[in-house]
């Protein structure tokens, strides 16, 4: 009869065998004698060490022997013995029982390095030892053998490793238990020998979990630190047991440089729950010997996604010792990665099939305990895949680097550095401590208050702007109004009192609800109503929470212990828009340098998000297109206190802004980063035209948004949404014909009617699906149009409340105050957008020029002058051509000032032969000012220049004049709407409907081409193409002249003169300071001999010309000064001297004023 069992996993061309915890307890030792103790069962421990001692080791090789002897106490159970390498070896003593023993040993003379010769000598100890235990049978018990070697240095002498270690294995008896450890010391050591002695004699491996491959280290200092790590896994690895597993025939496969065996030895940890095992079978078979005993085996049909991670990694381990050891690497590499490719791809296939990080309707506890789950099993996957293709890559002979391709893991998952440096903080930030004070804080009663208040005073108010019929008929059934009448009632009238308070207030208590209401409250009834009924059924469609339902687990932070930051923001998040950014590394310097390629309508929560990128599983939103990585959070209109607390705090404030814009949670720099992602948002969605509407979702949403609040269902087949919007009696004109039209006000499906409005229920926001279908195809039918959808809409006027909510009362608000102040005064002060004036992105103009200038009442005169839209224009022109010709040049600012004005000169066709000429080499240049007012202006157009410049800034001039048009358009409406933006806000937090009047007149906004606004208005009818490339071309070349060139262009005035033709004359004096530049480097290097030259055969009266108008010759250059005076001494010319020392100092004229005289025969003049 058959013991126990083992169970068999298929693994696509192989086996799995994973034998049971119960057959793990059976011991060889056991099997002989069953009532052996348990003491007894393990194996008796010995260590045999072999340590280097030739003259490199010089007084480590005492602190090493000093060091093993600590493992003899703890470690051995067995004899161990201590053997030392020079030129010979000598084992000092084979029976060391004790510490003491083995530190009173005698070390003999240091010599060369002989490793084998060391080896030799300590496996002759357990051969010995082994033949002696096989010659006593049982009265000896089987000695697990450890050999450790220890070296700092390449075998220098006796034969070589690779022709001597191959041959020990058959010198040690077939069944020892052998493991061997490599410890190597410098850079000098050989890691690849060492693994060629593990392949050769190991019969049994240790777990790597607890001992490694190889142990390095670079220094003395680093080796006391390894032999202690050593020591301690050596501990750990001894409780274990081994065990000797034998199949009927070689199946079994330890790495896929070798044949696979029939029997193996495995190191078993003491807390192992099965030992797994690689095998080739053609036919699984029935039973397999454990330690000798017969054991069935089982088959299974799927893996464990853990049995199979733990079998790659085993063989990933055991290869790349196989790998180091080799001489033919290459092959060997190329054959295992094949084999290893085969089982990760089963890995990664079972991962995805584990992966269902169903987020759906998740809680904050269960997304957090969902993502650790998910974290574990992605980890992992990519840990192994990155091992398999460091084997691919590997390549590396030098023992350190060899040695951490041995122990190492994949680099992509080490840990990053948990400090950064902190700008704000004025010094290093510290995670952990940052972690705890965020917890602390949302974790204290005064937060909790906060927030209870806050969500309270938002229902509160939200009740309050209600009419009374839509509080019986719009937003709560009967039943809740009648059971809560009363409550109801309180609330409506405390709201009216809170409402004439300068301040909110601070707690709960401050309100003076009663307990009902307070319980009606915060049991989420009346938010819920609310946002059903008025503010467009609102919620994730991920987590399908609410912003209500998203608030509330803010309150129970304190019920959930957290390992990081992020598994707080995966807790506590709240509803945004998915947005799709482009970073650049400079985003973390200048945030508004941030681009948003995309933002979606269809919301959903920044918690599930955070937990699905972290868990590394895509998110899909209903539009389909790329994964959801990002969420643009907002300040929410329908809970607007309580978001805004939200936001401001430093999880979702600064934590979370961070994440969103540098991929990196501690890169916070301050409040515009929060500003960053308002403004570049607003800038795309007001610069971009509609996506089509491809999916019926986008349909839905679009319905819920014109129609939720204000529309009706049908009372007998709830068909909605049905628009009876301000019509009260519907027989006045029912069934009435006009023209070919018959006015029907019955339900369009089932033909139900009544008369009485009362009659017909409010729409649940639910459309039909006939309907739907009809409208989604009538919607797509339609040709591309110029105008904003109500989606986009709705987004802009939320991402405005947002930022004037966020930023009221701040100092930050005032510089986009003065900006929009500026702009009403263009007429006055010119306008200045650049860096120097404070603005770091252009997109901070569009959020001044539509969330702050269109509440002033001037705003539409602005609009009706486009100097503010020109001024605009050519800034924004000036920073991308900028920032385009350093991108070229790798971020070199003089090289992309050189490359810019290349491209003006190429693009005016500017020829070198028509720019100014130098004067002659011994002439001086007339002045600037004279060079340039005779320069040549002219110019023509390179065409394929034009057409390279022409298109950016068509794009550019596109986008502003959308965003222009928005703005002009919202302008116009507040103008015209009582109370502007403040009654707007208000408008917003009570519901869709209250602000429809908004989106509706904004919807017929033209959005207006370059066409239309930047040509006057005699000639935009008569506009041609060529006149609007011109202008294009125009502005193009103004950007990168000021921009890139960076020019001040002299002399050019903007009212009078063509800019091209002031280019075309700077760019050939640019030609001409090119020719000065050259003729001034000649003079520095023939300057003295061309005026020596000259002045040697002048007459006195040229001499003096030559001096010039100078009232001191020291105001002459270098070359002229020397020249001029060595052309005096070397013809002795009295006169000619006396001329130039007259105007000298009293220095020159002291040392060198007799120079000029001829000298006397004597040497003396």
């Amino acid at each position: 009869m058959l013991n126990n069992s083992c169970s068999a996993y298929p693994a696509g061309q192989h086996w799995v065998l994973a034998v049971d915890p119960e057959v793990l307890a059976v011991d060889p030792e056991a099997c002989i004698n069953e009532e052996a103790s348990a003491e007894e069962e393990k194996a008796p421990i010995a260590i045999h060490f072999v340590v280097d001692n030739s003259g490199s080791m010089g007084s480590m090789t005492r602190e090493v022997m000093y060091i093993f002897a600590d493992m003899v106490d703890s470690v051995a159970t067995a004899p161990c013995s201590m053997t030392v390498f020079a030129g010979n070896a000598q084992t000092l003593d084979a029976n060391i029982t004790s510490a003491k023993q083995m530190r009173e040993l005698q070390l003999p003379a240091q010599g060369m390095t002989n490793i084998p010769a060391g080896v030799e000598n300590a496996i002759k100890i357990i051969t010995e030892k082994e033949t002696r235990r096989l010659e006593d049978g049982a009265t000896i018990p089987r000695t697990h053998h450890v050999l450790i070697l220890l070296s700092d240095g390449h075998h220098n002498t006796g034969p070589a490793p690779d022709k001597v270690f191959p041959t020990f294995k058959t010198k040690i008896p077939e069944d020892t238990m052998l493991s061997t450890i490599v410890v190597g010391l410098s850079e000098q050591s050989s890691t690849s020998m060492g693994m060629l002695l593990k392949k050769s004699i190991e019969t049994v491996s240790f777990q790597t979990e607890t001992v490694q491959t190889i142990y390095f280290a670079k220094n003395n200092s680093a080796l006391r630190t390894i032999l202690g790590n050593l020591e301690t896994g050596l501990n750990s690895a001894v409780q274990g047991t081994f065990h000797e597993i034998t199949t009927p025939f070689p199946a079994i496969i330890q790495d896929f440089a070798s044949m696979p065996k029939e029997t193996v030895r495995v190191h078993a940890q003491s807390d192992t729950t099965c030992i797994p095992l690689l095998c080739r079978f053609a036919a699984v078979p029935k039973s397999i010997r454990v330690n000798g005993q017969e054991i069935s085996v089982t088959e299974k049909e799927e893996i464990p996604f853990e049995l199979l991670t733990t079998v790659l990694q085993g063989l990933i381990d055991k290869t790349k010792v196989k790998i180091v050891a080799a001489k033919n690497r290459k092959e060997v590499i190329a054959k295992s990665v094949k084999h290893l490719d085969i089982l990760y791809n089963l890995v990664k296939t079972h991962e995805e099939s584990d992966l269902d990080l169903n987020i759906k309707s998740l809680s904050a506890k269960e997304r957090v305990k969902q993502y650790r789950q998910i974290r574990a099993l992605t980890h992992k996957a990519a840990e192994l895949k990155n091992q398999i293709v460091d084997i691919a890559n590997f390549s590396s002979n030098d023992s350190e680097g060899q040695a951490a391709f041995l122990n190492g893991r994949s680099m992509k998952f080490a840990n990053k550095a948990l400090r950064r440096a902190a700008v704000r903080a004025d010094g290093v930030v510290d995670p952990k401590a940052e972690q705890k004070a965020i917890y602390k804080y949302l974790t204290s009663e005064s937060f909790r208050e906060k927030l209870k208040t806050a969500m309270a005073l938002d229902i509160i108010f939200n009740v309050k702007n209600l009419k009374d019929t839509d509080v019986r008929r719009t937003v709560f059934p009967r039943v809740v109004v009648q059971r809560h009448k009363d409550q109801i009632g309180e609330i409506r009238k405390k709201a009216s009192i809170l409402d004439e308070m300068d301040t909110d207030p601070t707690g709960l208590d401050a309100l003076g609800l009663s307990p009902g209401a307070l319980d009606l409250i915060h049991s989420g009834q009346l938010a819920d109503y609310l946002n059903d009924g008025v503010h467009g059924r609102a919620q994730s469609f991920v987590s399908m929470a609410t912003p209500w339902q998203h608030a509330e687990e803010w309150l129970h932070f304190g019920e959930q212990q957290f390992q990081s930051s992020w598994e707080m923001l995966m807790y506590g998040g709240m509803l945004g828009f998915p947005i799709h950014l482009k970073r650049f590394a400079a985003c973390q310097m200048n945030p508004f340098l941030l681009q948003v390629e995309k933002i979606r309508s269809t919301l959903v929560d920044s918690a599930s998000i955070c937990c699905a990128n972290k868990a590394e599983v895509p998110v899909y939103g209903p539009e389909a297109g790329a994964p959801i990585e990002d969420v643009l959070v907002l300040i929410d209109p329908s809970l607007p206190r309580t978001s805004k607390l939200l936001n401001s705090t430093a999880l979702l404030g600064e934590k979370f802004t961070s994440v969103t814009i540098s991929r990196d949670m501690h890169m916070y720099t301050g409040f515009s980063m929060r500003v960053a992602l308002h403004s570049t948002s607003l800038f795309h969605l007001a610069s971009t035209q509609d996506e089509a509407i491809t999916t019926e979702l986008d349909v839905v949403a679009n319905l819920r948004r014109a129609y939720m609040g204000r529309a009706f269902m049908c009372g007998n087949c709830k068909f909605g949404p049905v628009d009876h919007y301000a019509c009260g009696d519907l027989m006045a004109h029912h069934g009435e014909s006009r023209g070919d039209t018959n006015i029907s006000n019955a339900c369009p499906k089932c033909g139900w009617f009544s008369g009485r409005i009362d009659d017909w229920l409010m729409w649940d926001g639910v459309v039909d699906e006939d309907f739907l279908r009809s409208e989604f195809d009538k919607i797509n039918k339609k040709p591309k149009h110029h105008f904003l959808s109500e989606a986009r809409i709705d987004m802009m006027l939320k991402l405005m409340y947002s930022f004037r909510k966020m930023c009221k009362g701040r100092e930050s608000w005032n510089q986009y105050q003065e900006m929009a102040d500026a702009m009403e005064n263009a007429d006055e002060v010119p306008l200045n957008f650049s860096t120097k004036a404070g603005v770091d992105g252009m997109s901070q103009v569009a959020l001044a020029l539509m969330a702050v200038l269109t509440e002033s009442k001037n705003a539409v005169k602005v609009f009706e002058s486009k100097e503010v839209l020109m001024a605009i224009l050519k800034e924004e022109c000036a920073r991308d051509a900028r920032s385009r010709f350093r991108m070229e040049t790798g971020g070199e600012k003089e090289m992309a000032r050189q490359k810019a004005m290349e491209f003006l000169t190429e693009l005016l066709k500017i020829a070198k032969e028509t720019a100014p000429e130098t004067q002659p080499f011994m002439e001086s240049e007339p002045l600037i000012e004279n060079v340039r007012l005779d320069c040549r202006d002219d110019y023509q157009i390179d065409t394929d220049k034009a057409r390279q410049l022409i298109p950016w800034v068509r794009d550019i001039c596109r986008k502003w004049c959308r965003v222009w048009s928005v703005a002009e358009q919202l302008a116009s409406v507040l103008s015209k709407r009582v109370g502007g933006w403040e009654q707007l806000e208000r408008d917003m937090e009570t519901g869709l409907s209250n602000y429809a009047d908004v989106v509706q007149e904004l919807k017929r906004t033209e959005l207006k081409t370059p066409r239309d606004l930047l040509v006057n208005d005699e000639a935009s009818e008569g506009c041609d193409l060529s006149e609007l490339q011109t202008f294009f071309m125009k502005l193009g070349v103004e950007g990168i002249t000021f921009g890139a060139a960076e020019s001040s262009l002299p002399g050019y005035k903007a009212e009078e003169d063509d800019l091209l033709s002031a280019v075309a004359r700077e760019m050939r004096m640019r030609i001409y300071f090119q020719r000065v530049a050259a003729k001034m480097s000649q003079w520095k290097s023939e300057g003295q001999t061309a005026t020596f030259s000259q002045a040697r055969v002048a007459d006195i009266v040229q001499f003096v010309d030559l001096i010039g108008n100078k009232s001191h010759v020291h105001g002459l250059d270098k070359q002229t000064f020397w020249g001029l005076w060595l052309a005096a001494v070397s013809t002795h010319d009295q006169e000619k001297a006396q001329v130039f020392l007259e105007t000298c100092n009293e220095g020159f004229r002291f040392k060198h004023g007799d120079a000029w005289k001829p000298r006397k025969k004597g040497g003396k003049s």
